[in-house]
């Protein structure tokens, strides 16, 4: 093994093979500095294994020639490569959280398709630090961490993402890369100060990097801890149905959020102050229920069931419910991120009649609800919270 940049360890390295397992791994490469010294990295010691996964965002005049030069960059390596273009529709909002759930979004796919179970990413102490610091801005805590869930559902599905270089420098990986001779080519929206993430770049010194990144490190450790105890709370009292979870007591806050988040099919969870008030009524004497950002809590059979917020699925004064979808035989979708549908006819699934927890499905002119055209074998439905909830608590063996 050729000689590391400091602050890089084959510990780190190989933890990230250990959590892939005999799986492929997907480096996501820009071509930048950071990105192309990860796959060197990774490629002295599984390179038969790496994918680099390039995605042009198709935001800017020479975006494809910038996918093209990293490409060759893996190519040169022995890295198989794959660009990925972004499509924006019309009126798509191009901001920074949509490029980052998009960017996600085609790296989940690729990793889907190659049957990987690991993204690995090239964030830097640096970015530790930048990350910790624009947090802190908004009166939050917390770090990246070394392993994480992908922040994409359903797409994201059992993906992880990985960062072993949190503890390199930028500048170490790049003067790593010019004592191996490898190119490399730099982003100029790096140098926007336009992005928040440039302006405190700018601002930070070494020593702010150093004290920033630790106390990342700890709110990262820390949230891991609160995963594992929310984990174990869920394995001992919560039991998943179809369209349904039941809690056999009032959660911790960090247990609730996953369950929550789960229970109305999305990715983001809600806010931490509004969980931990949730939690706190839930424990009072006289609570009936509550509604928690798509999700629907109740007071059920000696405990709690969470299920979808109905006005989220038929529609409330203003804004419209869940569209139809049509499948053809053989097609699947995850229907509003809950439960993944597979066609054996064609078929429409729609929300209608009374029940928010699944769609109806219509077929050869009539209706049918999702157990009865299981039950016809018009399709297969496998609902998905359980694993939603795992992998929102993901923490590494």
């Amino acid at each position: 093994m050729p000689a590391l940049p400091p602050g890089a360890t084959i510990e780190d390295l190989r933890a990230v093979l250990d959590v892939a397992g005999d799986a492929p791994i997907v480096v996501a490469l820009s071509g930048g500095g950071d990105s192309t010294a990860l796959l060197h990295l990774l490629a002295d010691i599984a390179q038969e294994r790496l994918i680099a996964g390039i995605v042009d965002h198709a935001l800017r005049a020479g975006s494809a020639d910038d996918a093209r030069s990293a490409a060759e960059i893996a190519t040169q390596r022995g890295v198989r490569a794959e660009v990925m273009r972004l499509a924006w529709p019309q009126g798509a909002k191009r901001t920074q959280a949509a490029f980052r759930a998009a960017r996600y979004g085609a790296l989940a796919a690729l990793a889907a398709q190659s049957g990987a179970r690991v993204i690995a990413l090239g964030h830097t102490r640096d970015d530790q630090a930048e990350t910790a610091a624009m947090r802190a801005a908004r009166g939050a805590l917390g770090g990246m961490r070394r392993f994480a869930p992908a922040p994409v559902w359903p797409e994201g599905a059992g993906v992880v993402l990985a960062r072993p270089l949190l503890g390199a420098r930028r500048a170490d990986l790049r003067a790593w890369l010019n004592t191996r001779g490898a190119n490399w080519c730099e982003d100029p929206s790096n140098e926007n100060a336009a992005y928040e993430r440039v302006r405190v770049r700018r601002a930070l010194g070494d020593a702010d990097i150093a004290r920033l990144a630790r106390e990342a490190d700890t709110n990262a450790e820390a949230e891991m801890a609160r995963d594992r105890a929310a984990a174990a709370w869920v394995a001992a009292h919560v039991r998943f149905e179809a369209g349904r979870i039941a809690l056999a007591g009032a959660p911790p806050p960090r247990a609730l959020g996953a369950l929550a988040t789960a229970a109305a099919g999305r990715i983001q969870t809600p806010p931490g102050a509004a969980i931990e008030r949730l939690a706190a009524r839930m424990a009072a004497p006289g609570f009936r229920g509550a509604a928690l950002s798509g999700a629907r809590l109740s007071v059920e059979r000696g405990g709690f069931s969470l299920r979808r917020d109905p006005g989220a699925v038929f529609g409330r004064s203003g804004s419209a419910g869940l569209g139809a979808r049509a499948l053809e035989a053989g097609q699947t979708l995850v229907w509003d991120g809950r439960v993944r549908i597979s066609a054996r006819a064609a078929v429409t699934l729609a929300a209608g009649g009374t029940d928010p927890d699944a769609p109806v499905v219509e077929a050869a002119g009539r209706l049918f609800s999702l157990t009865e055209a299981e039950e016809a074998g018009l399709v297969r439905a496998d609902w998905l919270l359980e694993a939603h909830v795992s992998h929102i608590l993901f923490t590494p063996p």
